[in-house]
């Protein structure tokens, strides 16, 4: 069979008629030239070139040979550029695992907007609220929420989300508004399952510990919310989550100045993974879409 390179070293030879500048031009050897117009005129039976001391004249053989090269390297190099356009285009089903809320409340919304910007992909979401593992699941994407743990692990940082005390103007209307953390203790509290028996609170550079006993715990924040639009208690929400509420009036922002801190809101890879195209874009995707909403 015949060697590309040859192709490749005789189609140069063609044009240049100089197996110096051949050499030269594709940084070989200029024996390696000549090994390589023997190998190819060996394999076809045929002189291709004459030699001489002073100039390389190509044969009618090699005339004919060099234009059909020319058409075979084109046509290599587009097949190259296709395979390329494939390799780097995002396409395939892209397995994406996030905790329920963020991924009800943040994912879910933004995944249309993505499609439309990548019809060759497809999006499997699955929301669960159980630790998905990147090193042993079949994700191609898990979103995690909060700090790092495993060293084994990297994390893209697609955002964060900070935690607001909210609340349903009739629950307020009928217990008051708590102007301060040390009014907190007398109110209807909810709180995430198995959270602690305290609240750090910050404004500014102010502290503030509080002992809490909630009345209602769940294991997500999204129960928490549908609790609170009934009307009943205090919560510590992500702002994400609430957004909505707050601008058609269903929640009320309580104690704007205080925050119980922030999570953040992360892509997370196995670290000796390659990302694919399918799985950087998407990343980038949520990053850009979240830090736009940042400002």
């Amino acid at each position: 069979m015949i060697e590309l390179i040859d192709i490749r070293v005789f189609s140069k030879l063609s044009e240049l008629m100089s197996f110096s500048s051949v050499a030269r031009v594709l940084a070989m050897p200029k024996s390696s030239v000549s090994r390589s117009l023997s190998r190819l005129e060996e394999h076809l039976g045929v002189a291709l070139i004459i030699r001489s001391n002073r100039k390389v004249t190509l044969t009618d053989t090699g005339v004919l040979f060099a234009e059909s090269a020319k058409k075979i390297l084109n046509e290599v190099e587009d097949a190259e550029e296709k395979v390329g356009q494939v390799r780097l285009t995002p396409r395939g089903l892209l397995r994406v695992s996030s905790p329920v809320t963020p991924g009800q409340f943040m994912i879910a919304p933004l995944v249309p907007e993505y499609l439309a910007a990548y019809p060759d992909v497809q999006v499997s979401l699955e929301l669960t609220s159980s630790k998905i593992e990147p090193l042993t699941d079949e994700m191609d994407v898990v979103i995690r929420t909060g700090a790092l743990e495993d060293s084994r692990l990297i994390a893209k940082r697609l955002g964060s989300a900070r935690l607001i005390l909210v609340s349903a103007p009739a629950y307020l209307r009928k217990s008051g508004t708590p102007e301060s953390p040390l009014d907190l203790p007398a109110h209807f509290l909810l709180d995430i399952a198995d959270g602690p028996g305290e609240w750090r609170l910050r404004r500014d550079e102010e502290l503030s510990t509080i002992g809490v006993h909630p009345r209602f715990f769940a294991n997500d924040t999204s129960t928490l919310r549908t609790v609170l639009l009934s009307g009943s208690g205090l919560a510590w929400l992500p702002d994400y989550l609430c957004r909505q509420d707050i601008a058609e009036g269903r929640l009320v922002r309580v104690m704007p100045d205080w925050e119980r801190g922030e999570r953040e809101i992360n892509a997370v890879f196995p670290r000796h993974r390659t990302l694919s195209p399918k799985v950087r874009s998407f990343v980038d995707f949520l990053a850009a879409h979240f830090n736009s909403e940042k400002r």
